[in-house]
């Protein structure tokens, strides 16, 4: 490996467990053939929920390979996919034997709360919780005891020895940092392990992390927020992030691992070749996002052509008080339907459904139904034609004068905008340069003379349409 900057970050290492590969070779030669790890999650009942009824879900002989490997007496599920995971990274990366100074660890496990990570630790934990009932009812004191003397599931309690096993699998100190950042813990667990290699505390950082929490409870709260995956058709296409059909992401349960280096401690172990560079990272966090309350708003418009159109928004309120949610604007249901269907037909029914909603405990309040009827002309959508002169001089014989126009701002946009021109000259002939157009580019129009067209003065008038909304200006030509 040739490096003139020896603090360059190096990714030397990787290892997986997923739904579609166990290791990185199966994975990767899994996307390069499209396979897809999705499948109708049947292991419990989700007939009652919204959504959510798809997940990526890791193959049993998989899951009992890892669980053989690494299941062990105080050890979680979510531990033994990062230990997994991380035993590929270090064995790719070819970390053998003692090595010098500390090494670093950011890592990340998505806790999945007290019922677990599959259905059967959901049922075994109703199932405690039923029985401590049934023997102690409600007795505060009695439960108290309980709790103390009865050793609590991995999950209640959300510890782990990870760490610690890694250091003694390594034979080497960690300086240890697990990050809780939900869906981008991955992703901020690389740029804090990239911090301290760039900090110079440690030549070498392990990224490790895992989530897998399919249980009924983590559904219902996803689907109180209505954030999985309404798909109801072939399961390897429920998660289509950049499709316009998208409807919700999809639960997923998997773990990966990293080896991050400076290129001067790659360079000291003799190795010459890496998978990349880690070469910039940033975090932000806004005001509009660090909010304990959020308000969801649903709409729905069903329009006279037979067309339903559904969209949500997000209204967060920045200081979690007194909420105030309002009402998607008919111009931006406007601009939303046009975006996918094109002009709107002259009447409709719109029907909003405002739901409040608590990220932090999933709590969603009762939905407030509101139906209005419009038409066009509610929606506060207007545009304007503005016309340059004439370019050039049209004499009566066969010469040629153009006049550009410029659309206005069409609320709600973009739409195609079709033209017309009237008052032509007699003899004369026009065009438009290109029709329709898309709203906010200018068109040009030119009108040719001919040797029968006569001398004078006329009012052209150039028209817009779309749908039924209509711009028109004039324009005075003069031919010679």
């Amino acid at each position: 490996m040739n490096s003139r900057d020896g603090r360059q970050i190096v990714i030397s290492g990787l290892g997986v467990v997923t739904p579609i590969g166990a290791s990185v070779e199966e994975f990767w030669a899994s996307n390069l053939t499209g396979r897809s790890g999705l499948r109708t999650e049947d292991r419990m009942d989700l007939s009652e929920l919204p959504c959510g009824w798809m997940a990526g879900l890791i193959p049993e002989p998989d899951k009992e390979a890892v669980r053989a490997r690494w299941g062990a007496d105080g050890r979680s599920w979510g531990d033994c996919l990062l230990h997994a995971a991380a035993e590929q990274a270090v064995s790719d990366a070819r970390l053998g034997g003692a090595q010098d100074g500390p090494a670093g660890l950011v890592w990340a496990r998505v806790w999945p709360g007290p019922s677990g990570s599959e259905p059967a630790d959901y049922a075994r934990h109703f199932a405690d919780l039923g029985d401590r009932h049934q023997t102690l009812g409600d007795d505060p004191v009695a439960v108290a005891r309980y709790l103390r003397d009865k050793p609590l599931p991995l999950e209640t309690v959300d510890l782990s020895r990870f760490p610690r096993e890694l250091a003694e699998t390594l034979g080497m100190p960690l300086i240890a940092t697990r990050l809780e950042a939900t869906c981008a813990g991955g992703l901020r667990a690389i740029a804090e392990a990239a911090r301290l290699l760039r900090s110079g505390k440690v030549g070498m950082a392990i990224v490790a992390a895992s989530v897998s929490r399919n249980t009924p409870y983590v559904l219902s709260q996803y689907g109180q927020l209505m954030a999985l995956s309404r798909w109801t058709g072939p399961p390897a296409q429920a998660s289509m992030p950049f499709d316009r059909r998208r409807s919700g992401m999809v639960i997923n349960e998997s773990a990966g691992a990293l080896v991050l280096e400076t290129a001067a401690h790659a360079a000291s172990r003799g190795l010459d070749q890496v998978y990349g560079r880690v070469t910039g990272w940033g975090l932000a966090v806004t005001p509009n996002l660090a909010t304990n309350f959020a308000v969801q708003v649903r709409a729905t418009a069903v329009f006279t052509n037979g067309r339903t159109f559904i969209g949500k928004s997000q209204y967060r309120n920045i200081w979690g008080i007194n909420p105030a949610p309002t009402q998607p604007t008919n111009t931006s249901i406007w601009a939303a339907y046009v975006a996918r269907f094109g002009p709107l037909p002259a009447t409709g029914q719109v029907g909003f459904q405002l739901r409040y909603v608590d990220p932090v405990s999933g709590f969603a309040g009762t939905p407030v139904n509101v139906a209005s009827s419009f038409t066009q002309s509610s929606l506060g959508v207007s545009f304007s034609l503005s016309p340059a002169a004439f370019g050039g001089t049209l004499a009566h014989a066969t010469a040629a004068a153009t006049c550009v126009i410029t659309p206005g701002s069409v609320t709600g946009g973009p739409v195609a905008i079709d033209y017309n021109a009237t008052g032509i000259p007699t003899g004369c002939t026009y065009a438009f340069s290109a029709n329709p157009v898309a709203s906010g580019s200018p068109v040009t129009l030119t009108i040719t003379g001919s040797g029968t067209a006569v001398a004078g003065s006329s009012t052209i008038t150039i028209t817009g349409n779309f749908g039924t909304f209509t711009a028109s200006c004039t324009q005075t030509l003069t031919l010679t």
